[in-house]
């Protein structure tokens, strides 16, 4: 058929090393981290999924006990990976203790405020081997999230990196440009504080991200490269995998009109995985695909379910449906999958890994819009080994561009915020002598000194003049405040809502994206409990709503408006350069001292526009058709 291609991608096998652990063969990726005197201060591990990737984490620290004991900090993407990892962590290095750092660790500790919470994760540190932890809450206290004004004598953010031997990045593919710069800061503080203790920081990865190793490469940083290869024999991380790629169907339509083959997987005991690009597309078929398979166990696992009381049965389904959550890290033991390419190549081939893990054969259908392109690149009937395969596909699929010329402004951004939140005057004073930017990191350590000692200079305005300016000059603290705020959120921030769906249970409460709830659900009712309120929806608009935002961090101290509507979501320097016109419009009449300088303010505030971007926004309110929130 023209709108099918079909192909095999060969067993795959890992050669092992000459090294055991407790009598397990090690191969080359955790033979690197047994050796971990070898290791340099950076390296960078790629290592196809199913390759035992994570069970090397650990070995660093089989090697250090006593006096010599190392610390390790795993920093990875998804909570459910944190788990997985602990579990296994516990079960395989009994000797080594290992503790979960993220918000939820911290709530059943009982630390509620920012100073609980920080002495909490420093207890947790000081006492623990191997932390297991997530960016977001690495980057908030690192950029000082924790730091309360004020109290001097409270342990800085400096402690962790200071305690830290090695920091493990896992799946670093998946952060961008900004989120790398921050981990590169991260990296270059701790070398410029703690330059005897070395930390080492390892980024690894089954889909490699070309544009870290360039930068590295560009910026004459010396690292080393290790790769996982392919062998004869060894280890079997898959078995042959069936590939079938399907043009003009949905999965849906496939799966119903192919009833029987669903049903003789499942006879066999083949656990399938059903993987959607968005949680709108899955709950648009789900219904169908239940009420298909009635008899089957369908658990549906996509992040709408996170913060509620479901706890899908993942390890018993016969189905599984999800979302690109489901993409990383924890092994599903699926033998079956029905995919959608994804949005990027990196999300086709991190598909790819979650199917037949170990010695097990695979099935697996790709639904696409264009098969032509395939075509040109593959034979039907091809059988290749699993590089030639990736290879191939990725002359099809394109990634998403990494534009490595953006790291620096980033850095230079980072650098500023971290070094502001230290109140260890040696700790700062050493950081002001020896952080020392270059290029671009250095133009926009600068710009931001440069915009707070402006803002500053209007303080000092203000004062002499009697106080006049009180009122613009509080709005102007309040704005520079959000705005630095913005950096401490590595994935950015949202507003969250309680949720009932009537179609998925009228009792369970979730709490979910406000603005994912406005624009894609029918919202039956809204009601209020303890204060907060609690939205009642079903089913998806046809239409989904075009919201707008109160954003306190756009740059408009009381002078123009501070709502961003939806058609500048997507032009953001634009809203940003706009908002700068209207304030300078404002200021320029005024030839007085204090409006001077606010011009002066916003000359600098134009040369910062690059990193304005949606992680600049902190959201204060939505307007929807429906209210504001």
């Amino acid at each position: 058929m023209d709108s099918t291609l079909s192909l095999k991608i060969k067993p795959q096998f890992i050669a092992y090393s000459g090294i055991e652990y407790d009598g397990i063969r090690l191969h080359k990726i955790q033979e690197i981290f047994y050796d971990f005197e070898k290791l340099p201060l950076i390296s960078v591990i790629t290592a196809p999924t199913g390759t035992g990737k994570s069970f090397a984490f650990p070995l660093p620290l089989v090697q250090h006990s006593g006096l010599s004991k190392l610390k390790g900090m795993i920093i990875s993407p998804t909570n459910a990976l944190i788990q997985n990892m602990k579990v296994d962590f516990q079960t395989t290095f009994p000797d080594i203790k290992t503790e979960i750092l993220n918000a939820k660790r911290l709530d059943e500790l009982g630390a509620n405020g920012k100073y609980e919470r920080w002495h909490a994760i420093l207890k947790i540190i000081d006492e623990t081997d191997l932390v297991i932890t997530n960016p977001d809450l690495l980057n908030y206290a690192l950029m000082g999230g924790y730091f309360i004004q004020g109290k001097v004598t409270q342990r800085q953010w400096t402690d962790i990196l200071e305690k830290i031997h090695y920091f493990v990045i896992d799946e670093y593919h998946l952060y961008d440009e900004e989120q790398i710069a921050n981990i590169l800061s991260w990296l270059h503080i701790s070398n410029i504080l703690f330059p005897k203790e070395h930390s080492k920081f390892i980024f690894a990865s089954a889909t490699p991200e070309p544009g870290l190793q360039e930068y590295f490469q560009n910026k004459k940083i010396y690292f080393t490269s290790f790769k996982e290869e392919i062998a004869e024999y060894g280890r079997k991380i898959h078995d042959t995998l069936d590939i079938k790629f399907i043009k003009g169907l949905e999965i849906h339509e496939f799966m119903v009109n192919e009833k029987l083959l669903i049903y003789d997987f499942a006879l066999k005991k083949k656990k399938i995985l059903v993987l959607f690009d968005s949680l709108v597309q899955l709950h648009r078929v789900e219904n169908i695909i239940r009420n298909t398979f009635n008899d089957l166990n369908i658990e549906v696992d996509s992040g709408y379910e996170t913060r509620s009381a479901i706890k899908p049965d993942l390890k018993n389904a016969q189905i599984i449906l999800g979302t690109n959550k489901l993409e990383v890290g924890v092994n599903l033991h699926v033998d079956v999958c029905f995919m959608l390419p994804g949005r990027y190549f990196r999300n086709f081939v991190q598909r790819l890994g979650r199917i037949a893990r170990g010695d097990r054969f695979g099935n697996i259908y790709i639904f696409v819009n264009k098969i032509k392109p395939l075509k040109k690149e593959f034979l039907e009937n091809e059988n290749l080994n699993y590089y030639e395969f990736i290879e191939k596909a990725g002359n099809v699929y394109k990634d998403k561009k990494f534009y490595t010329d953006k790291i620096p402004s980033f850095m230079g951004c980072t650098f500023y915020v971290m070094q502001k939140n230290i109140s260890d005057f040696t700790l700062w004073d050493i950081l002001k002598n020896k952080l020392a930017p270059e290029g671009l990191a250095k133009s926009f350590h600068s710009f931001f000194i440069q915009i707070n000692t402006g803002i500053k200079k209007l303080d000092e305005i203000n004062k002499k003049k009697g106080y006049g300016y009180s009122s613009d000059l509080e709005k102007w603290k309040l704005w520079w405040n959000y705005f630095l705020d913005t950096f401490k959120y590595f994935r950015g921030g949202s507003i969250n809502c309680k949720v009932i769906d009537l179609e998925r249970g009228s009792k369970i409460i979730r709490e979910y994206s406000l603005e994912w709830i406005l624009k894609n659900k029918i919202i039956e009712d809204i009601k209020e409990k303890n204060g907060e309120k609690i939205y009642f929806v079903h089913g998806l608009k046809d239409d989904r709503s075009e919201l707008a935002q109160i954003v306190n961090s756009l740059p408009v101290p009381g002078i123009s408006n501070n709502i961003l509507f939806y058609e500048e979501r997507y032009k953001l320097k634009g809203a940003y350069l706009k908002r700068l016109y209207e304030v300078q419009q404002f200021y320029e009449p005024r030839k007085d001292e204090f409006g001077i300088q606010c011009l002066k303010i916003i000359n600098l505030l134009e040369k910062i526009k690059p990193v304005f971007n949606e992680k600049r926004l902190n959201v204060e309110e939505i307007i929807s058709d429906f209210n504001i929130i």
